[in-house]
């Protein structure tokens, strides 16, 4: 006895165009809801790499800031808060409590202590500084990558974004502001995927309410030094 197989089970039945339609429909929402969520994962996981990163480089500016200190002769009065001004671009530390200045870590252009290219001999050093947080972090073999576009967070032609002529994702700034009871922060600050300025004077240039001209700002980058003026 033959037995008819039924139609439900058959291998050579075609998919209907409205099958189809339903099929592509469904992907087309999934990748809706699952594309913009594993992009926004992708983009968290590179701040907080660069995060980290921010993190080890405020540990090897502040070796340097100690090195830099204990070379200092017995005629220098340069204190440890004039060694981290010159980080933000200035060559003296200020008592008024809007003291605040800024620089891109990267920055070749202007002095700073961060790179060699313009070395700042602080207050009351008597003597030349001749060293700079780069060549803290090439004696331990370190270098320290922005995970968005993977070049050395110090390498002025990727990560100065001046010189870039727009805003650069990852890019590192070091800025100092006065605070209530004669101290000033230092803390590190950078941009965001969202930034839509490199001007050190904006909010907007960096990532997550980090900002250059407020001690909460500050606050919200990453910690360098809390000192007392």
């Amino acid at each position: 006895m033959k037995y008819k197989r039924s139609s439900v089970f058959s291998t050579d039945r075609g998919f209907t165009l409205l099958e189809i339609l339903f099929v592509i429909m469904i992907i087309a929402v999934l990748a809706a809801v699952i594309l913009p969520r594993a992009f926004e994962a992708k983009i968290n996981a590179k701040n907080s790499s660069l995060k980290e990163s921010c993190t080890e480089l405020a540990s090897f500016a502040s070796q340097w800031a100690q090195q830099a200190i204990n070379s200092q002769d017995d005629n220098s009065t340069a204190l440890l808060s004039d060694y981290f001004a010159t980080l933000t671009g200035q060559n003296q530390t200020n008592g008024s409590e809007d003291w605040n200045f800024s620089v891109w870590i990267a920055d070749d252009q202007n002095p700073s202590n961060w790179k060699r290219d313009n070395p700042i001999t602080p207050a009351g050093r008597t003597e030349d500084l001749n060293l700079c947080v780069e060549d803290i972090l090439a004696s331990a073999n370190k270098v320290l990558k922005n995970p968005f576009n993977g070049t050395n967070l110090f390498s002025s032609a990727t990560n100065y974004p001046i010189r870039a002529g727009h805003p650069v994702t990852g890019a590192v700034a070091c800025a100092g502001h006065g605070a209530p009871e004669n101290t000033v922060l230092f803390a590190l600050l950078y941009q965001g995927s969202a930034s839509n300025t490199y001007d050190l004077t904006d909010p907007d240039a960096f990532y997550a309410g980090q900002e250059s001209t407020s001690v909460q700002g500050l606050r919200n980058g990453v910690f360098l030094a809390r000192m007392k003026h």
